[in-house]
């Protein structure tokens, strides 16, 4: 698609248009028609319109592209009607227009244009066959700079404006490239020019409000808006630094906390482990004692030699028996008195005998010896039974506290993962909430007041209290209109304190005139006719309303009954044909 189409036209007999690129692919030609409810020019009256159209006939709303044409007062072929017409134009998209080879070319297409009337501003021919005009290669540049051409009103205004010039040539270009660049001017649907001070008062009764040339070159508005919304992004951007750190705070703390507790968790595995070695260790040393015992009782347990009595009697036997057996009992007596502490009473001086006294000793004192054997035995085993004991019980206890403190950990990170969660959910569902309002409030290009009225409902239900809440700090900034909240509850208004509340809940930002009756009542029957002819006036205070609201007859009857009904009394109470207050906006002169 191209991004410039050039047209010529007149009206020789209805309208006639020859015309190329942009002209054709949006469908134009029939565009070009001057609006006899805006303007009908007399004999030798020029006028230039600029006008919005959108680039997308899938977006209407978005009027993007720019068509500029130059008109004049021209007769029909054959007839003298007025409302005829004879001009050039240029529709242009996307790029920034350089403004001076542009207006060259609209009055060079003119000119030619104009070699098809005759002296009299009559057409030559009856329909454009015959027209000897040929147009720019639409395909080129002409005209058009690197710059993008954006379209982003700041206003929801769309009032359509004409401008008094002082020439049309010299001014036509600064004309074009403010209103072009001037977000200030993008609600404007209409800008008519012209040098003719008749044109201009012709038009003023038409809904056309009057501005100097100088206007345009005003970007006040334009630098107030952006400052408001550096202001606005600003705080923001801090609110959303803010909400970081006290995450990152938050989340720091989380890790100390699991940092803390794996520490704890690992101490716990560590005392688990030398717990382990300690039991067996101590069962490896009851083993041991067990083999020992069990030596002992081996090595303990023999029978008294035969052959030999208590009372030491000897049997009458031979003397190599008697030899043997004592040698025997000498080198028992000898081993028992080096292995043990028998002391023996020193009644004799036979070697023989003491030997013998030694031996008898030894086995008379035996069954003492296994029994202390087997005592000092079963303490051992006890006393290692109930140490192997206690750190069996001492590994049950550190398994089942850690057991717990695991179960306690895990518990404290569920509880932290669901308010993890919860915060997460609540800021998704907050987040999901105030791009809704955004996005229906009235400086909104979604604007839409029903959709924003009910969210608003909610809004102002639950979050009045909550002052921490990104929302409320959506309910202090926002500047309430009275379609969007209930404006008749008292209550509500004193806790809110809209600024707009002096005004009629209507941002104005010129102040409101001295109230004077001057109005007479009509009575409540006529209160749409009352309204009507109140909103001609050109500084009622439903001026920059949106045209959307605007539409809603009986939201707009209500609030203009309400404030007849703050400024008045009661309206059952007032006469017909009396005087009354109504609310009107000083105009800045």
């Amino acid at each position: 698609m191209n991004n410039i189409g050039y047209a010529v036209f007149g009206s020789p007999k209805g309208i006639a248009v020859v015309s190329n690129g942009l002209f054709k692919s949006l469908n134009l030609d029939k565009s070009l028609y001057l609006n006899n409810s805006h303007i009908v020019l007399d004999k030798g009256e020029q006028i230039i319109v600029i006008r919005r159209i959108p680039s997308n006939l899938n977006n209407l709303e978005q009027k993007d592209a720019l068509l500029i044409a130059l008109y004049e007062n021209a007769l029909q072929y054959g007839e003298n009607r007025a409302g005829g017409f004879v001009g050039s134009a240029i529709c242009f998209k996307g790029k920034m227009p350089n403004a001076e080879e542009m207006i060259s070319g609209l009055v060079y297409l003119f000119s030619k244009m104009k070699e098809n009337v005759d002296t009299d501003n009559r057409f030559n021919s009856i329909d454009a066959d015959n027209w000897n005009v040929s147009l720019p290669d639409a395909n080129k540049k002409f005209g058009l700079e690197e710059s993008k051409l954006n379209y982003a009103p700041i206003s929801s205004s769309n009032n359509n404006i004409v401008i008094k010039l002082n020439s049309l040539e010299k001014e036509a270009a600064s004309l074009l490239y403010n209103f072009a660049l001037n977000r200030s001017f993008h609600s404007v649907d209409y800008l008519y020019a012209s040098t003719s001070n008749s044109v201009i008062e012709k038009m003023k009764p038409n809904g056309f409000k009057q501005l100097p040339l100088a206007e345009l070159f005003n970007y006040n508005s334009y630098l107030i808006f952006f400052k408001d919304r550096l202001v606005k992004d600003d705080e923001k951007l801090k609110f959303i630094n803010r909400n970081a750190a006290n995450l990152q705070n938050k989340i720091a703390i989380d890790n100390d906390e699991a940092k803390r507790l794996e520490d704890k968790i690992s101490s716990y595995k560590s005392e688990l482990e030398i717990v382990d070695k300690e039991l067996l260790h101590a069962k490896n040393q009851l083993e041991e004692v067990v083999n020992k015992n069990r030596k002992v009782s081996r090595n303990t347990n023999f029978q008294r030699p035969i052959g030999f009595s208590k009372n030491n009697s000897m049997p009458s036997e031979n003397d190599r028996k008697y030899e043997a057996l004592r040698r025997t009992i000498e080198e028992a007596s000898h081993r028992i008195r080096e292995y043990s502490n028998i002391k023996i009473a020193e009644s004799s001086n036979s070697e023989e005998i003491r030997n013998k006294a030694y031996v008898d000793t030894y086995f008379e004192q035996m069954p003492k010896r296994k029994s202390k054997a087997w005592k000092k035995i079963i303490s051992l085993f006890i006393i290692l039974t109930f140490l192997l004991l206690t750190f069996i019980g001492l590994f049950i206890f550190k398994e089942i506290e850690l057991n717990e403190h695991i179960a306690d950990t895990e518990k404290k990170e569920q509880i932290v993962n669901a308010e993890n969660a919860e915060i997460a959910a609540a800021q998704k569902k907050s987040k999901e909430f105030l791009d809704k309002l955004n996005k229906f409030k009235n400086s909104s290009t979604t604007a839409n007041h029903f959709e924003f009225r009910k969210a608003a409902d909610d809004l102002l239900k639950n979050f009045m209290d909550n002052k921490n809440s990104d929302e409320y700090r959506f309910i202090v900034d926002h500047k309430w209109q009275f379609w969007e909240f209930d404006y008749k509850d008292d209550a509500l208004v004193n806790r809110l304190s809209p600024n707009s509340k002096k005004t009629y809940f209507i941002t104005i930002e010129n102040e409101i005139k001295q109230l004077k009756p001057q109005v007479a009542w009509r009575g409540e029957d006529k209160i749409a006719e009352q309204l009507e002819n109140y909103m001609k006036e050109p500084n009622d205070i439903y001026q920059n309303v949106n045209p959307e609201v605007l539409k809603d007859s009986n939201l707009i009857e209500s609030h203009f009954k309400w404030v007849i009904y703050k400024e008045n009394g009661k309206l059952e109470d007032l006469k017909k044909g009396n005087k009354i207050k109504l609310p009107f906006y000083k105009i800045n002169n």
